[in-house]
């Protein structure tokens, strides 16, 4: 009966800390997704929409366009519900196998930003045919990826900002914030700076716009698979040096928290600014293949 009752002693610590993150999703997502309407005040270039709000610009463009399938576009709403509860999936086996429910709580922001940072790795091809306005406009390849990956980071760096406090109170000890913010900023940076860079390079078969996010065409080369595989895997992996940095941190104390910060977010960056960067020069010089490819998907 101990055991059992101490379980779920751990269970509840543990989804009150993933509750918590769910609560501060639910809150942040409209306001990331809307802040751009409280600040213009509905004044200017009325009947624009977000193409007036982020200006006349090629980013602007891609940006105003990219939030708009966020807010009403099926498939990108998919994403937006199932994030939050990805992490209470996967606490129940953690918590069945006996992790200390401290360390629990520690887990669900991580896994937010690991599955925000991913979802964009096929962002290209949701596009479809629309693609061709990129290809035709001759818009740099920058202009593209930062355009798409504004309401990724719209979302997510205010996650992580209100989220590793909630984290690293539930831990109970406000030393392993800086591991917290390093280990969740780090894996979201490096996602879309991978997910920028694989988009452009291997985009395979999606759903089209305004389609479910549940029918998606069977894909005819092995990238249906391989590359939403890989591009998760390459996350982690870069994201390896700062959870162990992070976990030094709890073992021993010290600096590691620190370290765990500064390389996190270093990795995150660097992934961030080579994958915007070798994804703009990949759309670039694959464009006429990017716009063959969805016509024929």
């Amino acid at each position: 009966e101990g055991d059992a009752g101490a379980a779920s002693g751990m269970l509840l610590v543990a989804l009150a800390s993933a509750a918590l993150l769910a609560l501060a999703w639910v809150r942040l997502v409209p306001w990331a997704l809307t802040a751009p309407d409280r600040a213009g005040g509905g004044r200017a270039q009325t009947g624009l929409g977000w193409f007036g709000r982020f200006g006349a610009s090629p980013t602007g463009a891609v940006a105003a366009r990219s939030v708009t399938y966020w807010i009403r576009d099926p498939r990108y709403r998919a994403t937006l519900v199932l994030i939050p509860v990805l992490p209470l999936v996967l606490l129940i086996p953690l918590v069945i196998v006996d992790v200390d429910a401290h360390v629990l709580a520690l887990v669900p922001l991580p896994v937010m930003a690991l599955f925000l940072g991913w979802s964009v790795h096929n962002d290209t091809a949701h596009d479809h045919t629309a693609v061709w306005l990129h290809v035709v406009s001759g818009i740099r390849g920058v202009a593209d990826r930062v355009g798409r990956i504004v309401p990724v980071l719209a979302i997510g760096v205010p996650l992580v900002a209100v989220g590793a406090p909630l984290s690293a109170l539930g831990f109970g000890d406000p030393s392993v914030l800086p591991s917290v913010v390093g280990v969740s900023g780090g894996v979201l940076l490096a996602g879309v700076g991978l997910a920028s860079l694989f988009s452009a390079r291997f985009p395979y078969p999606a759903s089209r716009p305004g389609d479910s996010p549940f029918h998606a065409p069977q894909s005819v080369s092995a990238g249906g698979s391989t590359v939403p595989t890989l591009t998760f895997l390459a996350t982690i992996v870069l994201a390896l040096p700062s959870v162990w940095l992070g976990w030094m941190g709890l073992v021993h104390g010290g600096a590691y928290p620190m370290w765990s910060l500064v390389v996190g977010l270093g990795i995150g960056v660097v992934t961030l600014v080579v994958g915007v960067v070798g994804g703009g020069r990949v759309f670039e010089r694959r464009g006429p293949e990017l716009l063959a490819f969805a016509q024929r998907h």
